[in-house]
């Protein structure tokens, strides 16, 4: 069964799913393949948004994979294949055996690159 659902509405989402007394919202599963897949042309492809926990949450169980991974394939240095951003601390923080910031809470992982001014996608409408 496939369902394909479109919306030419710039404010309306061609799917939107919402989970209370704690469902999830949206859950997706693939037994070869990515379980979500997100592609803009002009804007972010996947975005998170949450007040109290992570924007974002990757964890794996490979030992030679990353529970978040970034890549920039132009080969430009201008880009970055990971970014951090936060205007009253570090941007991006580490811990792990060799080593991290000092500063690193126990929930993140080191110090990689200083903010940079970058274009952000838009804020989320909600």
């Amino acid at each position: 069964m496939r369902g394909v659902f479109d919306s030419n509405l710039a404010a309306a989402a061609a799917v939107t799913a919402t989970g209370t007394n704690g469902a999830r919202g949206a859950e997706r599963f693939s037994d070869k393949w990515q379980g979500v897949y997100g592609h803009s042309i002009e804007n972010a492809g996947v975005v998170g948004e949450s007040p109290g926990m992570h924007g974002v949450y990757g964890v794996t169980h490979g030992v030679q994979s990353a529970g978040v991974y970034g890549t920039n394939s132009t080969g430009d240095p201008r880009g970055a294949g990971v970014l951090g951003d936060n205007p009253g601390g570090d941007g991006v923080v580490g811990r792990g055996w060799r080593g991290g910031s000092p500063k690193a809470p126990a929930t993140s992982a080191c110090t990689l690159l200083p903010a940079q001014p970058h274009s952000s996608p838009q804020e989320s409408t909600q």
